[in-house]
């Protein structure tokens, strides 16, 4: 699945207001926190062409909001003056912002779908894409999950006229209506002294849960739910709850959520083991469709593979291992391990979102900064840059082949190579052959998308002002969204975040950034002789940064620009 942007206009003047509020109140004490998320609303609004074409004074006067100047302290300061002029420029800003946050919520949805019929009816692929962009971080704010969304696409798939196809689509975006669900959960009722199975049964039913057994569920015999009594076990004990939610993955998460929020009360007196949920099966009840769905807890809180098998990281790590002289490189990494499979084992989505956290800072604290975001913040973007033309190759590879693209003879060219470092470098061979390219274009004509985003790889691998530009944005928009990650831990830790809201995003874009970090640094550690991993911090920045001025100064070929996907130095 592909990963989208979690801001529009909308969204982001939403978040960019309510880390206003939170400022004010003094759950968030650094000003950067406001001065990053207004900095980030300005770039989207000011690129804005939906807004453009369907609203432009919101646009403008939106411009002149965001553009404008917060008085007082410098970023970064403790905001401690509810009297001085910091705190006024804030208070000023929120009310500037809700009139137009108004204006967006009730009419932005509406703006990009009319755009996004006609770009479809069109066929602007360009056009299309931005829409879609937009549409994503609408519906994710609106409480849809990304596979519930995703599943959206099997309207299309039906035998149903294209006109009708939209509606179909279109309604089940903007009619607002959730779907009701029953979520069945299996605990075990893990019993002691002095506790049977009926207390245990009691406690849960006092917290406020509805519990049974599989035979006591089925025995009810509704014909409705034939499909349902399918999926249970009945000697299982489930605990049964009603959710309204956008769509299937959504409902269960908010009921996850609720689960463990209730049953933490009974376990932390001792009333009921706290591994009591530990080991669900979890089944989905459809009361309009009378369909049931199977889960498993990774269905929900899915950290996709981000490590490519094939570079030999686990080969290169265990080495680093067994090298008894590198004792304190294994210490950073044993640390962010350990608090990865904590992270990965964990039922609940604080837990895997903290120690996540924990696992980055563990191994990114290296006392050359004064404070924790900052070891993050100013480091971690430039070393995910490292790899970053590698990963977009490699993904279009992966793309080729889900669109039955997979191999071609003329050029020499297996998109199934297990050498993926040398399918990279062909590919990139291959954009900047003359000869070459057109082969590559006409085998991706299979898919009209895959045809525009091969077109689209192949403008940027030729352009060095592209290649820089999207340096420059990619290293912006992480550092943005490390500041948006710190923000949410201290909100998780302070007891201030709500829980419906789900993290299971952030949680994939944490452990996305972790794995391309050890990754990177297991590789500089076993192959270019560094001996720490604060070595391999500083010389991968500097080799970013010294790669960064080379293209700038313009004295590079373009055959010698990132042959391999990958920015080396040394």
């Amino acid at each position: 699945m592909y990963q989208y942007n979690i801001l529009n206009s909308c969204v982001a003047c939403i978040e960019l207001s309510d880390v206003i509020e939170k400022t004010m109140s003094g759950l968030l004490t650094s000003r950067i926190n406001v001065d990053d998320c207004k900095e980030e609303a300005l770039t989207i609004v000011r690129c804005d062409q939906i807004l453009e074409k369907h609203n432009r004074p919101l646009k403008n006067l939106l411009l002149r909001i965001l553009g404008g100047k917060i008085e007082g302290k410098s970023r970064g300061d403790i905001l401690d003056d509810k009297n001085g002029a910091q705190y006024i420029s804030l208070n000023r800003l929120k009310f500037q912002l809700k009139s137009p946050i108004c204006q967006l919520k009730e009419h932005y949805l509406e703006y990009i779908l009319r755009e996004l019929k006609d770009s479809l009816d069109a066929q602007n692929k360009p056009w299309t894409e931005m829409c879609m962009k937009a549409l994503i971080s609408q519906c994710i704010f609106m409480g849809w999950s990304a596979k519930g969304l995703f599943l959206l696409s099997e309207l299309f798939e039906s035998e149903k006229s294209a006109p009708e196809q939209w509606r179909s689509f279109e309604n089940q975006i903007t009619t607002g209506g959730n779907t009701e669900f029953q979520v069945y959960y299996s605990i075990k009722l893990e019993t002691r002294s002095g506790m049977g199975a009926d207390n245990v049964r009691d406690v849960i039913r006092a917290v406020g849960f509805n519990i049974n057994t599989g035979r006591e569920i089925i025995a009810d015999a509704d014909e409705n739910k034939t499909d349902l009594y399918s999926k249970l076990n009945a000697e299982t004990t489930y605990i049964i709850s009603e959710i309204s939610a956008p769509d299937l993955y959504s409902g269960v998460l908010a009921v996850i959520n609720t689960l463990n929020s209730k049953l933490s009360i009974a376990t932390f007196y001792n009333t009921i083991s706290p591994w009591i949920a530990n080991t669900p099966q979890i089944v989905v009840y459809n009361d309009t469709t009378h369909m049931a769905t199977a889960l498993r807890l990774t269905d929900i809180f899915r950290t996709y593979d981000y490590i490519d098998s094939n570079n030999g990281v686990f080969e290169d790590t265990n080495r680093i291992f067994t090298d008894t002289s590198k004792e304190h490189i294994t210490t950073k990494l044993s640390a962010a391990f350990a608090y990865t499979n904590l992270s990965r084992s964990s039922l609940f989505q604080e837990t895997k979102y903290i120690s996540l956290w924990i696992a980055l800072e563990s191994v990114m604290r290296t006392g050359q900064y004064s404070d924790i975001i900052s070891h993050v913040k100013l480091v971690l973007p430039e070393i995910l840059c490292i790899r970053y033309f590698y990963r977009i190759v490699r993904n279009f590879s992966e793309d080729c082949i889900r669109c039955g693209f997979k191999m071609d003879t003329t050029l020499n060219l297996d998109m199934q190579s297990t050498n993926k470092k040398e399918l990279v470098k062909k590919l990139i061979s291959i954009f900047r052959s003359s000869q070459d390219y057109p082969v590559l274009l006409a085998r991706c004509g299979v898919n009209s998308l895959l045809e525009y985003r091969c077109n689209e790889i192949y403008e940027l691998l030729n352009d060095q002002a592209a290649i820089l530009q999207k340096f420059d944005h990619y290293v912006q928009k992480i550092r943005w969204h490390i500041q948006r990650l710190y923000r949410i831990r201290n909100e998780i830790t302070h007891s201030a975040f709500r829980e419906q809201k789900s993290l299971v995003i952030y949680i994939e874009h944490l452990y996305t950034y972790l794995a391309q970090l050890m990754s990177e640094v297991v590789y500089y550690v076993e192959h270019k002789n560094v001996s720490t991993v604060e070595e391999a911090y500083a010389i991968i920045l500097e080799s970013y940064r010294t790669y960064y001025e080379l293209l700038k100064e313009g004295g590079m070929t373009l055959t010698d620009v990132l042959p391999t996907g990958v920015i080396e130095i040394i």
